[in-house]
């Protein structure tokens, strides 16, 4: 004798059931491979900086660790850094410049500094195998590494002061976009005024220390203290892997990019940018003293194309002041119009490519002014 076939109503709940059934089963095995995954490609948090007095922050000299993005496991790169032993993320270098050796200083924040690649990808050191192949052995290039994350365009001038300086360069280039400008007139730093600024005061600039260098310095060694066990760097703790690929978050650039449709995304005022265009006239007659020349790389419209107008201003600012002007930007733009995405689709920092083309900005420009300054010398024969 046959069973009853099932009402149209107990089908339904058994087909609910079912596929209740079916789609948990798929979101334990999603989140099962999720955290196989996240262990075998860890992300690592902590604190690769270092409070300075002058500064603000600079890297921890000598540090070791693996640079993976803000996210919670290795997302989209994983890379061995190694500070060098007067804190950035560059080769030793001799302070004292040696014969036949021409000079370049990168001041900059996290675009320059360059964690989310190799070092030998880095835009400062692809530059120099570019200058070095370029001389043939009529001379040789140094690129110098000064970049720090979040350092605003104030800080650029105290790194030449209290650094950068010291190795005589023969070029010094800062990079330059809205966000650099609003950093430089603003103390803050998530939460606690550890950023050092200027004021105007009978048209000098005038330097401002930061209010909370002490507290800064106490919360950290407290953190690692009771965070991280006494260690600067510790591996990131595991999240719930499928709610995080809904509400995926991005590092600091990610978020700046998200902004860039927005036309009053990182908007410097109008005193705001005179200020800034004050500090790097500073800094340009200041590396004039010592001999050098300032290159101004211009990225204000890779961060939002509506800055055409400040790219402008800072261009003829640029030539008035008789300073080198760099259009990272359009390299940057040109690129991405052929197909070529020039920075990491989450982190937002420049990848391989965006540091290339970096490079390939510096290079133009400096290959330039050295046969133009050749030609000076000879007479123009």
């Amino acid at each position: 004798m046959s069973s009853p076939e099932p009402k149209p109503r107990s089908r339904g709940v058994l087909i609910l059931l079912a596929l209740t059934l079916g789609f948990f089963g798929s979101a334990v095995v999603i989140e099962i491979g999720g955290h196989i995954y996240a262990y075998l490609n860890p992300s690592y948090w902590g604190f690769f900086f270092k409070p300075d007095p002058v500064l603000g922050w600079t890297l921890v000299p000598n540090l070791r660790w693996t640079s993976t993005g803000t996210y919670w496991y290795a997302r989209e790169f994983s890379v061995p850094i190694q500070v060098n032993s007067k804190g950035f993320r560059d080769l030793e270098r001799e302070r004292e410049k040696p014969e036949g050796v021409v000079r370049l200083a990168l001041l900059g924040d996290s675009l320059v500094e360059a964690i989310q690649v190799p070092f030998h990808q880095t835009g400062g050191q692809v530059l120099e195998t570019k200058l070095n192949a370029w001389a043939e052995g009529r001379e040789r290039y140094e690129v110098l590494n000064f970049g720090i994350s979040n350092h605003g365009i104030g800080q650029y001038l105290l790194m030449w002061e209290e650094r950068a300086s010291k190795y005589q360069p023969d070029y010094v280039f800062i990079l330059v976009a809205a966000l650099h400008m609003n950093r430089a007139i603003s103390q803050q730093h998530k939460r606690l005024r550890v950023r050092p600024t200027f004021r105007l005061k009978n048209g000098n600039l005038v330097r401002v220390p930061p209010k909370d260098f002490d507290a800064f310095g106490e919360r950290q060694e407290r953190a690692i203290r009771t965070s991280l066990e006494g260690k600067r760097i510790g591996r990131s703790p595991h999240h719930f892997f499928i709610g995080s690929l809904i509400t995926t978050r991005s590092g600091g650039y990610g978020s700046a990019m998200g902004q860039a449709k927005n036309p009053t995304a990182f908007k410097v005022k109008r005193k705001a940018f005179a200020f800034n265009l004050r500090i790097i006239e500073e800094l340009g007659k200041e590396v004039r003293s010592r001999g050098g020349v300032l290159g101004v790389v211009d990225t204000f419209t890779y961060f939002n194309a509506a800055f055409d107008e400040e790219s402008a201003k800072l261009r003829k600012f640029c030539i008035d002041k008789g300073l080198g002007y760099i259009p990272l930007s359009e390299y940057l733009s040109r690129a991405t119009d052929q197909g070529i995405n020039p920075r990491w689709k989450y982190d937002a920092h420049f990848n391989k490519a965006g540091n290339e083309l970096f490079a390939e900005s510096l290079y133009q420009w400096v290959t330039a002014q050295r046969q133009l300054e050749a030609s000076d010398e000879s007479g123009g024969d």
